[in-house]
């Protein structure tokens, strides 16, 4: 009878235990999880192309990217874009800093289109 009670115990230590683990792991998950300021959609619209210089040199759009603030009490926020391209073995991105290019102000929950 006492090796029955103590195996009982042991089996509810395990269950409190194997719960503490997954609120913690479940938990640690949300936490780390990091809330970005601007929500940021891009859109390609068919026919595709596989030439990059046909989305800035089109005269259709093929191309829509949506901006938005998500804090509606900022103000003028500057923004940078950054482009980053990966495939099969290789990586693109652009520079962080781009020279005479224009600068782009968001407003709090105002969402802004660009396309190419």
């Amino acid at each position: 009878m006492n090796k029955t009670l103590l195996i009982m115990k042991q089996s509810l230590s395990y269950k409190k235990i194997y719960l503490f683990l997954s609120l913690v792991l479940f938990n640690f998950g949300l936490l780390k999880s990091q809330i970005y300021p601007v929500q940021v959609s891009q859109y390609f619209i068919p026919p595709y192309s596989t030439q990059l210089s046909d989305y800035a040199s089109s005269t259709e759009n093929k191309f829509n990217l949506q901006l938005l603030l998500q804090d509606v009490n900022e103000n003028n926020r500057q923004v940078r874009l950054k482009l980053y391209i990966e495939g099969n073995g290789f990586k693109i991105q652009s520079n962080d800093y781009v020279v005479g290019a224009p600068n782009i102000y968001l407003n709090g929950g105002v969402m802004q289109q660009f396309s190419n």
